[in-house]
């Protein structure tokens, strides 16, 4: 664990580079804020269930998360690089601003431990991001050569704008959706979401979706050159 922040702790990280890394790297219960700027996370292969950069319960700041001008590339985690859950007050609202995820991969668990069965029961997928009951901004950012479903909710919401979805990079897998053997875990979704946020809905403003090649069992995003169709 690189940074653990405790109740009411404030965290800024400026012009952060971390380059080949196994473990997790932030873990904040009860925080004020979390804040990373100007930041690059590169060749990470985590080995570890929680997600890489867990936040959880956060107080009092009316946006206690913000992450800007940040690279996460070629990652592998077995769940996901976020898990973002539980504020103190449901009108929390965490923030992400040019953000550029390239090359990110779910690595296989041949061994289950009980928080790896949690998380799946949880979340179907969610790669990139995982929310939980809190409301989640993304702005400006780029999701490239994502090889499992991309951002997962469990009573959350999230306002995507001006995003770029794009897994033209990829092969396409030798499964396919007549396939008996493929389930909802597999495939890639770019937002899927369990519940409602009463005080909040999805929203997804001028995004681009291309050339997904990993088809989800259910649900997923054509895009067309004047917009998108939900499948």
């Amino acid at each position: 664990m690189f940074l653990q922040a405790g109740p009411e702790a404030n965290a800024t990280l400026i012009n952060i580079r971390v380059d080949g890394y196994s473990g997790n790297f932030i873990d904040a219960v009860g925080s004020r804020n979390v804040y990373t700027i100007s930041s690059q996370f590169i060749n990470i292969d985590s080995i570890q269930s929680t997600p890489f950069i867990k936040i959880s319960q956060l107080i009092s700041n009316p946006i206690p998360v913000l992450f800007m001008d940040v690279l996460f590339e070629n990652i592998t985690v077995k769940h996901s690089i976020f898990l973002i859950e539980k504020p103190v007050s449901t009108s929390r609202i965490s923030t992400f601003v040019n953000i550029t995820m390239r090359n990110i991969t779910k690595k296989e668990i041949l061994n289950r431990n009980v928080q790896d069965h949690e998380y799946e029961q949880d979340w179907i997928g969610g790669l990139c991001l995982l929310a939980r009951e809190i409301h989640i901004i993304v702005n400006d950012s780029s999701f490239e050569n994502i090889n499992s479903h991309c951002i997962g909710l469990n009573t959350a919401s999230v306002h995507l704008n001006y995003d770029i979805f794009n897994n033209s990079g990829l092969e396409a897998p030798s499964k396919k959706l007549t396939d008996d053997s493929i389930s909802e875990t597999d495939g890639v979704s770019w937002l899927n979401s369990r519940g409602e946020l009463l005080r909040n809905k999805n929203n997804i403003i001028s995004c681009k979706f291309i050339e997904n090649k990993i088809a989800p069992k259910y649900g997923g995003v054509n895009y067309f050159p004047l917009g998108f169709s939900l499948k």
